[in-house]
């Protein structure tokens, strides 16, 4: 009688609403088909009241309107209500068949993830049409970085793929936000369009004081948004360069300024605090000394390696309290290969290719000795990469799969190289060249996915690798001790698969109406912990361990 009057103060308060509820209807199923022994003691105005509030319910719900077929929902989602669920998480029915449930539940696993955020402008009020960019680190062209627009909800949502490591930068008019830093989450991030911060840098002789032309002018921010936010200028004829730069969301976080010349060394200002209410031009001057002239040339066997191709420029003779060289600055290359930069002092240099896709056929190439009269004479040979793994993927019955998409879920935040998503070609092979000592892969094809398997590069020398695609995913229902489906109960999968960070890391799905949840997971082994609501616990005896590609899930709580 508690439960049933429960369901009655919900179905007037939905009704004054408009907004009728259909998980209270396994509430009244239950008291509308109770045993015949028990319903002689239950008067027969509740048995009226019973049908009257069923009645309302079904005409409620059919006047709402939904969106979907209302002959489905009707049928489908209350019969689904209403029955047990048989041990191998199917619908019971009288014939003996299946009944198939309508859900809204994504669609079972494709490999992907999404990244979601907002736009919002000073007054936190929603930016409709902002173009919004982002950024995964992956070894891609600027001109090829995914790109959508925010919709009147200023809401934004990129598909990307394992291993993304976002950066997304928002503009719209002379307004911008961007966003970069270590643990970015996928979901939610929330760009706050603001006027770009103007800096105005003039760069001259530290000696003459006579203005620089043709110096580079940078504006570096801990966590500037890398690709997206290009914060270089390069000076007129009067030493003058202006950046306009998106401003940084965290406050209180510095930007330093730095500028070189072809005859003058790196030089930078102390940090500058950024005001994030600052709406005039910031102004600085920075001085630049001669330095020694560091010439030379890159040699590339194929003309393609060398586009955009930049040399970081380190100085080894300094090593800071990490023990790496400290960066100097990054020089483009001209047409033919040819690069002229200007180092503080004599000593040693280490002239490094800025590129996933090549490295020094010599690495001793790179170490550059500068005595006090400079050097003109560097040469540094290029080569691609070379191939570390060698794989193929294959179904479960050995066929070649072409099209499967091999990534690298799992990886650390702000690695310095994430690995890029390669593709398999028409007889299922794939090569990769951008792994670190140990990387853990996995190949996905439409809603198909291979294990997770760790690979290990030793000495340089590639590896050959299978991988088997097969069903993928993890489904099932949740429900109570008599069969019945629990809705909004909390599923719980584990953090999986990994020695110092889970490649699978830990997620949340709640149960739909019909007690149905579904994870995008590879194959493999995982474990699923379930409890009814947030005010219970995940308790140790109701875990249950479930290989991935397993549809038919049943969890039962208590």
């Amino acid at each position: 009688r508690w439960r049933l009057k429960q369901a009655v103060d919900e179905l007037r308060d939905r009704l004054d609403h408009r907004e009728p509820n259909r998980a209270w209807l396994p509430a009244l199923a239950a008291f509308a088909g109770p045993p015949r022994a028990a319903s002689l003691a239950v008067p027969w105005l509740i048995f009226a009241a019973i049908a009257l509030l069923i009645a309302t319910a079904w005409l409620a719900v059919r006047a709402q309107p939904t969106g979907e077929d209302p002959a489905t929902l009707g049928a489908a989602q209350r019969h689904v209500a209403a029955r047990p669920i048989s041990e191998h998480g199917d619908l019971a029915s009288g014939e003996g068949t299946a009944v198939v449930a309508s859900s809204t539940l994504r669609p079972l696993p494709s490999g992907k993830l999404r990244v979601t955020g907002r736009v919002e402008d000073l007054h936190r009020l929603p930016v409709e049409d902002a173009d919004v960019v982002l950024d995964c680190a992956f070894d891609v062209a600027p001109g090829a970085l995914p790109q959508t627009r925010s919709n009147a909800r200023g809401e934004f949502s990129f598909i990307v793929d394992p291993g993304c490591q976002p950066s997304l930068l928002a503009t719209k008019a002379d307004r911008a936000a961007s966003i970069s830093a270590p643990g970015l989450p996928r979901e939610g991030t929330v760009l706050v369009l603001q006027p770009k911060l103007e800096i105005i840098v003039r760069a001259v002789d530290d000696a003459t004081g006579k203005p620089i032309a043709g110096a580079v002018v940078a504006a570096v921010g801990m966590f500037s948004s890398g690709n997206l936010d290009k914060r270089t200028a390069w000076t007129d004829t009067q030493g003058r360069a202006t950046l306009r730069v998106v401003r940084n969301p965290f406050k209180g976080s510095p930007l330093r300024l730095t500028a070189h010349g072809r005859d003058h060394a790196v030089a930078s200002l102390e940090t500058t605090d950024e005001d994030p209410g600052r709406t005039m031009p910031i102004e600085r001057t920075i001085r630049l000394a001669r330095g020694l002239p560091l010439r030379g040339q890159v040699l590339v066997a194929d003309a393609a390696m060398a586009s955009g191709l930049e040399l970081g420029v380190f100085s080894s003779d300094r090593i800071t309290s990490e023990n790496k060289p400290t960066f100097l600055l990054a020089t483009g290359l001209d047409a033919d290969g040819r690069f002229a930069i200007a180092v503080p002092r004599a000593g040693r240099y280490q002239l490094v290719p800025q590129s996933r896709r090549v490295d020094a056929r010599d690495p001793r190439e790179t170490i550059v000795e500068v005595g006090p009269d400079g050097r003109s004479d560097v040469l540094i040979h290029i080569v691609a990469k070379p191939v570390l793994v060698v794989g193929k993927v294959i179904d479960t019955a050995g066929t070649p799969v072409a099209g499967a998409r091999i990534s690298a879920p799992g990886q650390p935040m702000m690695l310095t190289a994430p690995f890029t998503p390669v593709v398999t070609d028409a007889h299922g092979r794939f090569e990769a060249r951008h792994l670190g000592p140990t990387m853990d892969l996995v190949a996905h094809v439409g809603d198909l996915a291979s294990g997770i398997m760790q690979v290990e590069v030793h000495n340089g020398q590639p590896g050959q690798l299978t991988m088997v695609v097969g069903p993928a995913g993890i489904a099932g229902v949740v429900v109570d001790p008599d069969g019945l489906p629990i809705a909004d109960a909390q599923v719980w999968l584990n953090d999986c698969c990994g020695v110092d960070r889970p490649v699978v890391e830990g997620t949340r799905a709640i149960t739909d109406a019909t007690g149905r949840f579904v994870f995008d997971v590879p194959r493999g082994d995982f474990v699923l912990s379930v409890r009814r609501s947030a005010d219970d616990d995940f308790l140790d005896e109701d875990d249950r361990r479930v290989a991935g590609g397993t549809h038919n899930v049943r969890l039962v709580v208590p």
